[in-house]
């Protein structure tokens, strides 16, 4: 009987002991895991919560042709996807021209500039874009513009903007008649599909020709237009739209070229 009860009280002893080793791997795993977590909060932003764009601007490069006579471009760099997803820590970044033009940031009162180059900051915790035009460009010259991150995690995005030897006319203009906002188009010597990217806050008005289909949500699309014709696109507003964000409008030519449309 004295042996029964003493193994007994073994099997105890060593249910207690492996109950013990369990627990305090348990609290050496979550202390472990949580100063992990917090080491990679304060030294970098996670990818999938990190959000560099821009309308221009892509991971990839983009080559786009400017008309002839065309001496600026303004492109928008953004610290969010979409409306719901954006980047909650601030965002240190420097964007660099080549061909020395000069860059300037229409809405950032904190930002360092020089000769082809800017140091800036986007704002974490709520969606933010700095609206930045170069000017100075030349007839013939291509422009290489590179925008870097470089706090949290690094992303690059990059574009060359070529401006034309000759005329490829196509143009854009953006009115506003409550409760619209109307983007008009047209074109001169050229043709191809032209994609159209609206900015937040704006609610296609699917009774328009070559609307019919597109969601708010999608927050672009694409319509073919031929030589010498002009067409209308109407918008609805809501809470988020500002007249300071940009409509970026694209004609994709037979032969691939990428012509990006003049304000008028």
């Amino acid at each position: 009987m004295k042996k029964i009860l003493k193994k007994h009280n073994n099997i105890i002893i060593y249910l207690i002991i492996i109950i013990v080793f369990i627990l305090v791997l348990s609290i050496i795993g979550g202390t472990y895991g949580y100063y992990f977590h917090k080491n990679q909060s304060d030294g970098y932003v996670e990818s999938s919560n990190f959000y560099f764009e821009s309308d221009y601007l892509k991971e990839e490069g983009k080559l786009y042709n400017l008309n002839t006579g065309t001496t600026s471009i303004t492109f928008e760099l953004r610290n969010f996807a979409d409306a719901l997803r954006y980047t909650k820590s601030d965002i240190n970044y420097e964007v660099t021209i080549t061909n020395n033009c000069k860059i300037e940031v229409s809405n950032a009162t904190d930002y360092d500039a020089s000769d082809s180059k800017i140091v800036s900051s986007l704002k974490g915790g709520s969606k933010q874009s700095h609206i930045i035009t170069i000017t100075g460009l030349e007839k013939g010259k291509e422009y290489t513009v590179t925008a870097t991150s470089n706090s949290g995690y690094k992303k690059t995005v990059s574009a060359t903007f070529k401006v034309r030897e000759f005329e490829n006319n196509f143009y854009q203009t953006v009115s506003e008649n409550e409760p619209y906002i109307y983007l008009t188009i047209w074109t001169e010597n050229v043709s191809g599909n032209v994609t159209i990217e609206f900015p937040i806050g704006l609610i296609p008005d699917n009774t328009c020709a070559g609307m019919e289909d597109v969601l708010t949500d999608s927050g672009k699309f694409t319509v073919y237009c031929g030589e010498y014709s002009s067409y209308e696109f109407r918008f609805f507003k809501d809470i988020n739209y500002s007249d300071t964000n940009n409509f970026n409008v694209i004609l994709t030519t037979a032969q691939n070229e990428d012509i990006v449309a003049i304000e008028k």
